[in-house]
């Protein structure tokens, strides 16, 4: 069971952010041609509001596209795990991944988003605003001596940095691309996850199965060895992944035989459970 989302799909959300950090870079470092130095502002300003508004738009239409058809794709799955499992003294009906569900993990994506184009956003505008202190700055570096062309182009590189960087935790600074695979990375596997779990519990289905995955570079308090160990995951209690950002976790169904043999402690639960739902 792996998250569905294509790589054209990751690729397309990846380049919206790029490239609006590109052009917002571009009408920053732009030269002032005509016109009051207020005026210049000014139009730089209304400039950045179109890139920050288009991506905006397109950014939205993408999280509607593509965060239900990760979790019907999860929900699918879950249908195809458990039908493979042939257990017919443990089965009804399915039901879909909840409408409103689907909502709430598009809307989340949406604002997730939305932290990110505010982010972009001010670090345009602050870099627009203080261009005039960075042509201060090439002006005393020169006059201590500093080569024109250098100094120019040590200054534009770190305003180009900030402006298509954003802030991550404990200070750092990466780029928006990086950002943004991180963050849909982990939006999706959330979706699935969620969507998943809803169509497990549905189908009278308490626990699922914590895979183990590859262990790569994964540090020593990576919280996914917790629930590896653990194995069975408690949809009615414990967290769902993702259980940090870029967690490649999704859970699996497990069937009641092979809960019964592996945590006959847990069966009894889980039977209680699936007689709840039935009902």
């Amino acid at each position: 069971m792996t998250p569905v989302l294509s790589p054209a799909s990751e690729a397309e959300i990846t380049a919206l952010f790029k490239n609006a950090a590109i052009d917002l870079y571009g009408i920053v470092q732009r030269a002032k041609t005509k016109g009051t130095f207020y005026m210049y502002r000014l139009e730089q300003l209304h400039a950045i509001q179109d890139v920050i508004a288009k991506l905006d738009g397109d950014s939205k239409e993408w999280a509607k596209e593509n965060i239900p058809a990760v979790m019907e794709a999860a929900s699918e799955d879950v249908k195809a795990e458990i039908a493979k499992q042939n257990e017919p003294d443990f089965s009804f009906r399915f039901s879909g991944v909840p409408v409103e569900a689907v909502k709430v993990l598009t809307h989340q994506t949406y604002l997730d988003f939305g932290n990110t184009i505010v982010l972009l956003k001010k670090n345009a505008e602050r870099a627009a605003l203080n261009k005039l202190m960075i042509q201060r700055k090439i002006i005393q570096a020169t006059i201590r001596g500093g080569s024109v062309a250098s100094t120019q182009a040590d200054i534009l590189q770190a305003m180009k940095n900030d402006v298509q960087s954003v802030m991550y935790r404990g200070g750092q600074k990466v780029p928006v691309e990086a950002y943004i695979n991180m963050l849909v990375r982990t939006q999706t596997m959330n979706a699935y996850n969620i969507a998943s779990s809803q169509q497990m519990l549905a189908a009278g289905r308490m626990f699922a199965i914590c895979p183990v995955v590859p262990a790569l570079h994964r540090p020593p308090d990576d919280p996914c060895w917790k629930w590896e160990k653990q194995r069975y995951i408690n949809l009615l209690k414990d967290p769902m992944p993702p259980w940090h950002p870029n967690c490649r976790h999704s859970l699996q169904p497990i069937s009641l035989a092979q809960l019964k043999a592996e945590r006959p402690d847990l069966y009894e639960l889980a039977i209680a459970y699936f007689n709840k739902v039935a009902g």
